[in-house]
């Protein structure tokens, strides 16, 4: 199953209202995001797999969802690391990872 990192950036009077939503609606979502709030950064994030970027934004309560950055991620070994063309408009790769 494809694995997605999720950003949760909201401001200071977001942020427990951010984890107020996100503990009844998915606790095990919440244990496992890494969160800078304590150092100022007002942001969390977490690795999630689902099926679709849309199913992993939507692990991530309505207040916050408009504002989340999902995207599909990989490890990478340095055989793999020969696809991404870092010249690119958009860094990422040239042609799709091999399965």
């Amino acid at each position: 199953m494809p694995r997605y990192m999720i950003e949760l950036p909201h401001d200071a009077d977001e942020c427990v209202k951010a984890l107020e939503e996100l503990e009844p609606r998915a606790p095990d979502l919440l244990d496992g995001i890494y969160w800078g709030c304590v150092s100022g950064r007002h942001a969390g994030r977490i690795i999630v797999e689902a099926a679709s970027e849309s199913e992993a934004r939507d692990m991530v309560p309505a207040l916050l969802r408009d504002r989340v950055t999902v995207t599909e991620v990989r490890t990478v070994t340095t055989e793999l690391a020969q696809l991404i063309d870092p010249e690119a408009a958009h860094p990422g790769i040239e042609k799709p990872f091999p399965s």
